[in-house]
């Protein structure tokens, strides 16, 4: 998906992951893809021409110089399971971390799926960045506002 918009991984701090829900996942070659049915773009966000902060249309998220996936599954007492990278699709995402590790980056994503709220899954990805793209501003964010 080539998108009118497209930010990176230089703007993370201006992205919002929160409750937006995978509609696809998966790798080619040493990228990952997730589409997502929107995600939300900060009003410090260059490409953003909004006072405050909007949703997108559909939008992908492409990682690139893929290294490390690890798909996870939460279950009881903590412990851990692996996952197949596909069984994260309909995910919503509820903390993604970045971290940089000498040449790499680390993204740490935590989310639920959308059928079963009390089931927890996870992603860690070891990858060179990321591209955003996406088509146009569909509404202001749910959160838009709540500061004032």
């Amino acid at each position: 998906m080539n998108g009118q918009f497209e930010t990176t991984h230089e703007y993370f701090k201006h992205l919002n992951f929160r409750d937006c829900h995978t509609t696809g996942i998966y790798v080619e070659n040493d990228q990952v893809f997730v589409d997502f049915e929107y995600v939300y773009i900060s009003e410090n966000h260059p490409l953003n021409p909004h006072p405050v902060a909007q949703s997108t249309d559909a939008c992908r998220l492409i990682f690139k110089g893929v290294s490390v996936i690890r798909p996870i599954g939460y279950v009881e007492d903590n412990q851990k399971e692996p996952l197949a990278l596909h069984e994260l699709e309909g995910m919503a995402f509820l903390a993604i971390t970045e971290q940089k590790v000498g040449a790499l980056y680390v993204y740490d994503i935590f989310g639920s799926q959308k059928k079963h709220v009390t089931s927890f899954h996870g992603l860690i990805l070891h990858t060179e960045g990321f591209s955003l793209h996406w088509n146009e501003f569909t509404e202001d964010a749910w959160y838009a506002g709540w500061d004032e």
